[in-house]
């Protein structure tokens, strides 16, 4: 009795042991991310849409407003994942102007054209400064903002990169009084990033 005894207990430790490994051996580690994937979004009023000149660790959007409207300026706060997302830079600056704003009168003029990165959120914008400058169609690319991959960064492939639009501001085509120049809240619609 003692024999069979013996002999359960050890198959009893020994079916223990295989189930413990079996779950260990399951656990598969995703592969580090090597690209970015930007899904435009399906909205058709203001948005970040993909530029052509894209890479596939370098994502160039294009800020786009909808049909129909005029406006004078506009600016956005991005959020990005800092682990995983460096926010990219043009020839030394956060963003590009596309040239739909004058943004000077002259070339050695200063620009009201700005982008800055605090932490996770990168902040860009562009505004006309002469009131006698008529305000501009935004159907076409105002400006550009990049978001890069880092190397070595927290990514895995297949995983979803969360982006946040925190602040998004519009000069209006009218400012022909001075309550009408503050800026206007607008909804910037975003597009899903995601590693690979």
């Amino acid at each position: 009795m003692n024999k069979r005894f013996f002999i359960g207990l050890l198959g009893l430790f020994a079916g223990l042991g295989c189930g413990g490994g079996g779950a260990d051996d399951q656990a598969v580690l995703a592969p580090a991310a090597k690209a970015l994937v930007y899904t435009d979004p399906s909205s058709t009023g203001w948005r970040l849409i993909k530029d052509s000149s894209s890479t596939a660790t370098r994502v160039v959007l294009n800020l786009v407003g909808p049909a129909g409207l005029k406006a004078r300026g506009v600016s956005f706060t991005l959020q990005a994942d800092a682990k995983t997302i460096a926010f990219g830079k043009f020839d030394g600056a956060y963003l590009k102007d596309e040239g739909v704003f004058v943004l000077a009168q002259a070339p050695d003029e200063p620009k009201l054209l700005a982008g800055g990165v605090k932490g996770d959120a990168l902040m860009a914008g562009a505004f006309q400064k002469d009131r006698n400058e008529g305000a501009k169609a935004v159907d076409a690319p105002l400006f550009q903002v990049a978001l890069e991959l880092k190397a070595g960064g927290a990514a895995s492939a297949g995983s979803v990169i969360p982006l946040k639009v925190q602040k998004a501001m519009l000069l209006p085509e009218d400012i022909s009084t001075p309550s009408k120049l503050a800026l206007q809240p607008i909804t910037l619609e975003l597009g899903k990033l995601v590693a690979q």
